[in-house]
């Protein structure tokens, strides 16, 4: 991790973490918005996911943790951080294709208050139980 090691150094981790998955509905918004085609816009996302993911490399709270084997860093995190949104940007090309693309705002909503806390707890649990990348 680049900002050190301890808990402080990875309660950091996680609240820039926070702030990378707000930029991320922030260029969804701005994507959505735009008059891109479908094809177009998930290319332009996914570059940014792309991008993203070294910085999420770098915030991981995996790396001085000695029960996370590097798989938890190199994958586990970035999906962390860029599951949810990925649905939610879905959502949003769907909504945008019906023309309700003002009900998006309900979805972001209802993602980052319930969805993103339940995959918060939920991906550890598979991440540690299915794919043996933690242990206790």
């Amino acid at each position: 991790m680049w900002l050190g090691k301890g808990w402080t150094a990875e309660l950091l981790g996680e609240a820039i973490s926070a702030i990378l998955i707000l930029i991320l509905y922030l260029v969804q918004l701005f994507i959505l918005r735009s008059a891109l085609k479908e094809r177009t816009a998930a290319r332009i996302y996914l570059l940014m996911m792309v991008l993203s993911t070294p910085l999420c490399w770098g915030l991981s709270p995996c790396w001085h943790n000695p029960q996370c084997y590097p798989m938890a860093t190199l994958i586990g995190w970035p999906i962390t951080v860029h599951a949810v949104p990925m649905w939610s940007f879905h959502r949003g090309l769907a909504l945008r294709e019906q023309g309700k693309l003002s009900r998006w705002w309900r979805t972001v909503l209802l993602h980052v208050l319930v969805a993103l806390p339940i995959w918060y707890c939920v991906w550890p649990v598979i991440q540690m139980a299915c794919l043996g990348f933690m242990w206790i």
